[in-house]
């Protein structure tokens, strides 16, 4: 694959610009740019260095994003390790699980078996 003419530092820093990134998908997105695995490395630190990239941080507001739409807590798992991201991050966000289902059940105005079926469909715990 061809090099591409910008360091990695700074098409890391562009990526990032447009949206936060997790490490693994900045990784990703500057392999195919063409630039080494030395170079990625030493970008990578340098953007975490100055801030700009922080996967835990990511993680914890793609998490409390996600909840305040009232997502379960298998959905955000999910989300969080597609975008690579570590999904032991949602123990880090306070959630009620309960709480949520209820909010959506009566946003959705359902009950009794259809009530189950869109809840577990959504991810959330049969025993919920």
């Amino acid at each position: 694959m061809a090099r591409s003419p910008v360091s990695a530092f700074e098409a890391a820093v562009r990526l990032l610009a447009g949206r936060d990134k997790s490490r693994a998908q900045l990784t990703q997105a500057l392999e195919q740019k063409g630039h080494s695995t030395l170079e990625i490395a030493q970008a990578l630190e340098r953007c975490e260095l100055h801030g700009y990239l922080d996967d835990r941080r990511l993680a914890a507001d793609l998490a409390r994003r996600l909840f305040a739409e009232d997502r379960s807590v298998a959905f955000v798992r999910g989300r969080l390790e597609a975008r690579g991201l570590d999904p032991a991050a949602v123990e880090a966000v306070a959630h009620d699980e309960a709480g949520a289902a209820r909010r959506l059940l009566k946003k959705k105005k359902l009950s009794g078996a259809k009530a189950a079926r869109f809840l577990l469909g959504r991810g959330f715990e049969e025993g919920l």
